[in-house]
Order: structure tokens, then C-alpha cells, then sequence
């Protein structure tokens, strides 16, 4: 055995043995799975230990010394479906993991992380090296007598093992640019401290508070005592507990030698491993990994009930399980072709040219083509599912023309007959899902004059027969019994939306939400949906509503002590993927619908659509990516009703970027959109509910526009304070307060509740006519997006 400096890391930096040797013949393994022993035997082939019993207790040393690596970074998005890879995990055993060839336990779990993973993630790594067992240097040398080989189907043994405790914590934090700084300062401040460099080193109350406001926390590692942690405060003092418990001290990695320079293996053929290149590692992975995410990500889907497609297309649900079972046994198939056929190179039967030539083969390419059909399969049940559900709100029974024995040489007589029936006070919408849409515009035209109809005849029914699993062709909607409905229509001219006509309890008022980043969307929202709910705030303590999580920073009694209130929701986290965390809340635009239950409102729906904050931290090209993504959303609404601008009172300044994407909404939606755009301001308690400083910036900007001609006044702008909701938040976080304290957000709540019933009077008054966003929209839409 030669020597060589390049020795494999243990607890000590110093240690220079031959069986910490870091090149050939020796191979290195991460512990991800069961636990090994020095002396212990290895079939690299498959990555499994093979346990075994110690024949060299003379010839092994146990080194004691503490070593410690703590550090925290991002991750980049571009790795999500390698992670095994972005912690350095040997390229044979992620691939092995992939195959599933061997258990993945500890931090080899993390090649299952399902959570969201974005600019708001951090990665914190720490390692803690207790340890070192490895076999002494004569075990090598070719004069010792070998025994005999114990197992036949090893092809290494574990020389050197390096005992410690490896944690990953996956961190979501919150996405506000202002606090993610103070929080990976305190972060940068935990790692100093676990690593304990240096002595004096501790977590400040302002350190403390700023890591409590991380959103989320996922611990991965090779003791179970860590998996369990779930605020990054308690991971310090819980590391220090597990290092006091010798039993709770894992192997962390393995230098793994040739069974052939320890035992007598007689026949060498027996024993070879061929290591598969790094280039080909890659190419096997890059083909499986992105099957494995979207499976993933299909099984999610799955997951959920579709009442609608169970109710009304059995045959199409029925369908879309078949097609997932075989999607399912078409991957487990790739993986036992793919393992077959790396077990095989491993053991030296095959080359490993052959690998080309099976991911680019025929199984690869029906595979490939076999996941893209289902999930557009699969898009489409949700879609039609979500439409049922839509149709059903508006007051339609849905039903599927399969059910009705079509045909698709019945004449139009026929048809008549096996679709109307002998109903009576009806009216029937025949369909399919490629005349919805390709005519959207008209579909929704139709629906609102059967509406209207209804509206005088409460006792119609309206029903929608779905064409689209018949073979019967439809060129165009038909209305039974035969009404003027479709003739009245000049297709020739665009269709824009009845000024009186349209139901305004049916279709929900569309408002777009737009503010700077911090400006408060997220408090404003959680705020409207309790004024909307409760009527005081005595009633809302007992059960307040919130939609997004919230994290923020109080000071209670005499002392000014402060306190970091923070409540999640059942639903955080999961607009990403997702994903789920996956609500990156500010990052990507989210509907929130409201149903107005007073007045001659009632009934009304309201959708809040929040919006990712202009004038990004980042710069320029995350505000344009943000921007784009609000501009895309807008393309894929029907309409829109108002732009509701969201404002600080007293602001010194209002950024360029809020200039230019005014520009590009009035650019997109047209100079009509003018009349449609409200202010809202929050925290206006301070400015006695008024626009404070911001007004006369705001009146400059708006002058400064080509188009002069958005109004700025006391008719449509609204001052709102969001405290009440904060204290809302408070006290189910059992935080007290004085008479004095309770009156003072009570006068908030009842100026705000005011503000609010004056803003719900306008849009309804001003607001209610939408706007139609046509194709001439989604054309200039393409524009701004090739010029931006």
C-alpha cells in the first residue's frame, strides 16, 4: 500500500494513517443508513453493511478528540432534486440511494425533503467529530497472515470509522427582506456559538428574537434526538445533551478498503467493484431524480379527494387511477432496469458504455412521455374539477352527456330529446371543454343572461351538460329549449361585459392588492377578514381568523419588556409546490375570496389577490421577475374589477419602480383602468387616518404619469390601522393588556370597520362592472414580457 498525504477527515486534523487514506484502492462512504463497526464488512455494489465480528481486537485504535464544523448557506433552487448531491454525498452511494438500493436513514432522508426551497431557505450544517476507530497499519502490510473471507458477498471492509453527531437544519425564514438580514446574522451568530470557537460567545435577546421569527424548521441527522427539534433556538442546548450520551454518538462516515488486502478472498473475480465515472453518475441521475420530484409532486396531487370527478366523470376518475397505478409500476420498472443495469457495470459483467445507450432507448423515451401525459392528464381533472365546483357556486347542476346514451350521429331533434327531456322551468347549456376555451369571452356572456333570467324566475333551473367524453360533435354552445339568448349575439362584435346585467352575486369582484415591500399586505389581508367576520372586537378575541402567518415584535408591561408574538395557520407554507412552505407569500401572487354576508351586499363575493412587493431588496431584476409574474397572473383572470394600491402614511419617498410598474399595469390593462384604482393606507393611526406626508409625493407621482388621469381623493381612499389585529394575535398568544390598552385598539378596530363599509360601498357603487381582459390584453401582455 503506498502512502499519500490526502487522508480521509477525523476528529483529529492530525491523524496520518494508512487507513485514513483518501485514495485508491480505499472508498468513502457517508453513514446514511444502518450503523457500522471497525472490522465490519461492505458490499459496495449495493451499499449495504454486512455485520460481522471483529477478527483484528489487537489491531484497532480508538482516538478521542473533539472537532467541530458549523456553517450556514443557501442553497441554490437549481439542486432541488439533488440534495444528496448539495451536501457532498459520495456520487456512488447518492446513486445508490436513487436506485434504492440501500436504506436512507439519518441525513440520507434528505433526499425526500418535499419542502419549499427558495431565496427565504437557509441550510444550517453542523458536524461534531467525537471519536475516530480505525485499524492499525500492520493490518496491511503483506506480510500478516490474512484469515479467511467471512462473507462471500462483501467487497470491502470498514477500516476507519468517525463516531459524532451530523445535523442538517433546512430553515425557512420569513419573506421579508428587512428581517431576513437580522435573522442570518443571528444565524451566523448560532454557528459561532455551536462550533465554540470561541468562549464568550452567546445569543443576545435580540439574536433570540430574530430566529424566533423563522417561519419553519426541518431537521435531518443521525441521531433521532435531533430530528425532533422544532425551533432552532432548543438545537444548541439539545446537541449539548445528546454529546453528554456516548449511546446517542453515531457513525457519521466509513473509509471502506478491498476485502482482499485484509482477508484471504482466493478467487479476486469474486470481489471486484468497478466505480461508475462522475460523468456517468450524472446522466443516471439526471434522467431518475426528475422522475422521482414530479412522482412526487403527482402523488400530492393525488392525495386530494375530487368530490366532483367522483360525483359526476366515475369513468375519467376511474381513468386517471388507472393511469397513476401505471405510471407508479412504470417507475419502480425504471428502477429495477436502471439498478439491474448499475449492479451489473459495479460487479464488472457489462461496460459501462452501455449506459447511453439504455437512457436513451425506447423504455427511456415511453417513460419520459408516459409522466408527461399523465400530468397533463392530470391537469386537466383538476381543471374540470375546478370548474364543476365554480359552476355549482353560481347555482348550475352539473351533468356529464355520457350519462344521456349521445351519439355522435344523433340529429339535432334527437339530441333535443335525450338532453331536455320532458323538463320544465329549465334551461340547459350543451358544452365541452374546448368551446370553453376558445370562447371564454361568450361562455361567460351566456352564463350571465341565464342568470339574469333566473333572477327573475327563481324557480328555473340551469344545468350544464358536458359534451366533452361523447363522440357527438358541438360547433358552438346551445341553449335548450331553443331562446333568442344565442341568436342576440353579434359575434362579430367584441364582447365586453352587461353594465346592469351581470350578477353581482355570482361572478366575485376581482381586486388587484399592490404595495412596496414591508407596506404590510400580508396584516392588511389578515385584518379584512376579520372586520369582514366579526362584528366587534370583543367577538373576534374569542376566535380570530388568520390567513397568513404573522411575526412580530411587542412591548409589554413596565419594564418595556419584548416579546416576539407569532402565530402560523393551519395553511402556511404549501403555495410553493408544491410545496407546499410553500406559500411564499410575498414572492407569488395568492386569491383570497371573501363572501360578503350584510347589507345589499350579501352574497357578493370578494377575491383579494396579493401580489409579490414592488421595489425589491434585490434590485432591478427580481422587481421585474416579480412583476412579470403579477403581469401573467392578470393575464389569466377573466376580469378585473380595481387596483387597490397599498400605502404607508408619511413615507419620505416613493421609488422609481413604483413609478414604472404603474406604467406597465396602465400599459397592459389600458387607460380605463384609471378610474378603477383605489389607495389604501395602513398604519394611518399615527396621521390621525389621513395619507399623511405620503399624500403630496403620491399627488406628484400620479401628475408625473403620461396618463393624468387617475383621481387621488378622499372618494377612493381608504385609512386603515392594522394594531387591532395585532393585539388580536397577542392575546392568543396570552399577552395581557391594560382597560386603557383594550379601549385604544377598540378605537382602531371601529375607524377601520368604517373605512372598510365606506371601501365595500365604493367598489360596489363604482367598481362593479368589470373590466374584460380579452385577447387584446394577453397580446400586449406578450409585448411587455419580450420587452422586459
Amino acid at each position: 500500500m503506498h502512502e499519500n498525504d490526502n487522508v480521509l477527515p477525523s476528529c483529529c486534523s492530525d491523524l496520518s494513517v494508512t487507513a485514513a487514506c483518501l485514495s485508491s484502492p480505499f472508498i468513502q462512504r457517508r453513514a446514511v443508513g444502518s450503523s457500522g463497526r471497525i472490522s465490519w464488512l461492505y458490499d459496495a455494489i449495493n451499499d449495504q453493511i454486512i455485520s460481522g465480528p471483529n477478527v483484528f481486537n489487537d489491531s484497532t485504535v480508538t482516538f478521542s478528540c473533539q472537532r467541530k464544523e458549523c456553517f450556514m448557506k443557501p442553497c441554490d433552487p437549481n439542486l432541488r432534486s439533488n440534495l444528496l448531491k448539495w451536501c457532498n454525498t459520495e456520487d456512488e452511494l447518492r446513486l445508490s440511494v436513487a436506485l434504492q438500493l440501500c436504506e436512507s436513514k439519518g441525513i440520507g432522508e434528505f433526499i425526500n425533503y418535499s419542502g419549499s426551497i427558495d431565496e427565504y431557505t437557509r441550510f444550517l450544517c453542523y458536524t461534531h467529530h467525537q471519536t475516530t476507530e480505525y485499524f492499525k497499519d500492520e493490518v496491511f502490510t503483506s506480510n500478516t497472515i490474512k484469515p479467511r473471507k467471512l462473507v462471500i458477498d462483501a467487497t470491502h471492509a470498514i477500516v476507519l470509522v468517525n463516531f459524532g453527531i451530523e445535523a442538517l437544519v433546512v430553515l425557512q425564514l420569513p419573506p421579508d427582506d428587512e428581517q431576513v438580514q437580522t435573522i442570518d446574522h443571528a444565524l451566523e451568530r448560532l454557528c459561532t456559538l455551536l462550533k465554540g470557537d470561541q468562549q464568550d460567545v452567546t445569543l443576545s435577546g435580540e439574536h433570540k428574537e430574530s430566529l424566533e421569527k423563522i417561519l419553519q424548521i426541518k431537521v435531518f441527522s443521525n441521531t433521532a434526538e435531533l430530528t425532533g427539534v422544532k425551533s432552532v433556538l432548543d438545537l444548541h442546548p439539545k446537541i449539548q445533551s445528546s454529546l453528554k450520551n456516548e449511546h446517542l454518538l453515531k457513525p457519521l462516515n466509513y473509509n471502506l478498503c478491498p476485502i482482499n488486502y485484509i482477508y484471504d478472498t482466493r478467487d479476486e473475480n469474486k470481489y471486484t467493484f468497478t466505480e461508475l465515472s462522475n460523468a456517468d453518475v450524472i446522466a443516471i441521475e439526471s434522467y431518475l431524480l426528475p422522475f422521482s420530484v414530479d412522482l412526487k409532486n403527482v402523488a400530492r396531487a393525488m392525495g386530494q379527494s375530487y368530490p366532483n370527478l367522483r360525483q359526476h366523470l366515475k369513468g375519467e376518475h376511474k381513468n386517471m387511477l388507472t393511469s397513476y397505478q401505471q405510471l407508479k409500476a412504470m417507475y419502480n420498472n425504471e428502477i429495477h432496469r436502471i439498478r439491474k443495469l448499475v449492479i451489473d457495470i459495479r460487479r464488472g459483467d457489462i461496460k459501462e458504455s452501455k449506459i447511453h445507450e439504455e437512457l436513451s432507448n425506447d423504455l427511456a423515451d415511453n417513460s419520459r412521455k408516459m409522466l408527461a401525459d399523465f400530468r397533463n392528464q392530470l391537469k386537466k381533472i383538476q381543471k374540470k374539477d375546478s370548474f364543476i365546483e365554480d359552476l355549482s357556486e353560481k347555482g348550475f347542476i352539473y351533468q356529464n352527456a355520457a350519462d344521456r346514451e349521445i351519439y355522435a350521429d344523433d340529429n339535432r331533434q334527437v339530441l333535443e330529446q335525450k338532453v331536455l327531456g320532458g323538463a320544465t322551468s329549465t334551461h340547459i347549456i350543451c358544452s365541452n371543454d374546448t368551446l370553453y376555451e376558445k370562447s371564454q369571452s361568450k361562455w361567460h356572456t351566456l352564463c350571465d343572461q341565464l342568470l339574469k333570467e333566473r333572477e327573475g324566475n327563481p324557480q328555473l333551473n340551469l344545468i350544464y351538460v358536458d359534451f366533452s367524453y361523447v363522440p357527438y360533435k358541438l360547433n358552438d354552445f346551445i341553449i335548450l329549449p331553443t331562446t333568442e339568448i344565442i341568436s342576440n349575439l353579434d359575434e362579430t362584435q367584441p364582447i365586453t361585459a352587461p353594465k346592469s346585467e351581470r350578477s353581482k352575486s355570482v361572478e366575485p369582484i376581482n381586486i388587484l392588492l399592490l404595495g412596496e415591500s414591508g407596506v404590510g399586505k400580508s396584516t392588511f389581508i389578515n385584518a379584512f377578514v376579520n372586520y369582514l367576520k366579526f362584528d366587534d372586537l370583543k367577538q373576534a378575541e374569542k376566535n380570530p381568523t388568520v390567513l397568513i402567518p404573522v411575526s412580530f415584535m411587542i412591548t409589554v408591561d413596565d419594564n418595556f419588556t419584548e416579546r416576539v408574538v407569532k402565530y402560523e395557520c393551519a395553511d402556511d407554507l404549501n403555495n410553493e409546490d408544491h410545496d407546499n412552505l410553500g406559500k411564499s407569500i410575498t414572492q407569488h401572487c395568492k386569491s383570497y375570496v371573501f363572501t360578503l354576508q350584510d347589507g345589499r351586499n350579501r352574497g357578493q363575493k370578494l377575491r383579494i389577490i396579493d401580489t409579490p412587493g414592488i421595489g425589491d431588496t434585490e434590485g432591478l431584476n427580481q422587481d421585474d421577475k416579480n412583476m412579470q409574474h403579477v403581469l401573467s397572473y392578470i393575464n389569466n383572470l377573466t376580469h378585473l374589477n380595481a387596483i387597490c394600491i397599498l400605502l404607508k402614511p408619511n413615507n419620505s419617498r416613493l421609488t422609481v419602480f413604483f413609478r414604472s410598474r404603474f406604467t406597465q399595469l396602465i400599459d397592459m390593462l389600458g387607460e380605463n383602468i384609471c378610474d378603477r384604482i383605489i389607495f389604501c393606507f395602513t398604519n394611518a393611526r399615527s396621521t390621525f387616518y389621513t395619507p399623511g406626508d405620503t399624500g403630496p409625493l403620491l399627488k406628484a407621482l400620479l401628475n408625473s404619469l403620461p396618463a393624468k388621469r387617475i383621481p387621488f381623493s378622499k372618494e377612493n381612499t381608504f385609512c386603515f390601522d392594522s394594531e387591532s389585529f395585532r393585539y388580536l394575535v397577542a392575546k392568543l398568544n396570552r399577552i395581557k393588556f391594560n382597560s386603557m390598552e383594550e379601549a385604544d385598539y377598540n378605537g382602531s378596530w371601529e375607524k377601520s370597520m368604517t373605512e372598510l363599509n365606506r371601501l365595500i360601498g365604493y367598489i360596489h357603487s363604482n367598481m362593479s362592472d368589470p373590466i374584460i381582459l380579452n385577447d387584446s390584453h394577453s397580446a400586449k401582455h406578450a409585448q411587455l414580457m419580450i420587452n422586459s
